[in-house]
């Protein structure tokens, strides 16, 4: 068990942008592209969330979490913390990781599942590996890492899909992959 504080937070419109360090500055535990932590947020509040900061990094988590009306109160407590505030998590466990053999990958988020492709990216990108990201939205507005992944290193390799403009085609998307592909996809339920 880590605690760790609050050190940014940063709101885009229903997402709020947590970066999680030691208040001393000191580095974290190691971890892989698809890894989640879990935040302990009450005695019996305990909700795992996807790492979206590259894990090169070791000096910060960051996680996005979208304020949910529905949930059962994991979204609404992570929306109320501040900076400074302080927070017990596990260490970095994966069960989505990334496969080393893939001669190619295809990343595809949906609204706030786009948070654990953006630690693949990271990881793709630094191991020269190649890659493509399909991130779909509702909207351009709602499309919250739409900035970062416009000014990433990959943004190349970057395609939108908005709902209210062009939703994607997986039928196409799916056809033109390399042999050797690997297809990772995380999305909300609904």
């Amino acid at each position: 068990m880590l605690t760790l504080q609050v050190v940014r937070r940063e709101l885009r419109g229903e997402v709020v942008l947590l970066t999680l360090a030691h208040a001393d500055g000191r580095a974290l535990p190691e971890f892989t592209a698809g890894a989640h932590i879990d935040l302990h947020l009450s005695d019996d509040l305990l909700r795992p969330y996807s790492l979206c900061s590259s894990p090169q990094e070791r000096h910060f988590y960051q996680l996005g979490v979208l304020k949910d009306s529905q949930s059962q109160g994991g979204s609404l407590a992570v929306h109320a913390l501040r900076e400074g505030d302080a927070i017990a998590v596990s260490e970095p466990r994966n069960l989505f990781a990334l496969d080393e053999k893939a001669r190619h990958s295809l990343l595809i988020g949906g609204g706030i599942g786009i948070t654990p492709m953006l630690a693949m990216a990271a990881e793709l990108l630094a191991a020269g590996r190649t890659f493509s990201l399909h991130y779909c939205a509702k909207t351009r507005d709602q499309a919250a890492f739409l900035p970062q992944l416009e000014a990433s290193a990959y943004a190349s390799q970057v395609h939108l899909h908005c709902s209210d403009e062009q939703r994607i085609n997986l039928d196409a998307v799916l056809c033109d992959v390399p042999e050797g592909t690997h297809v990772y996809v995380c999305g909300p339920a609904r």
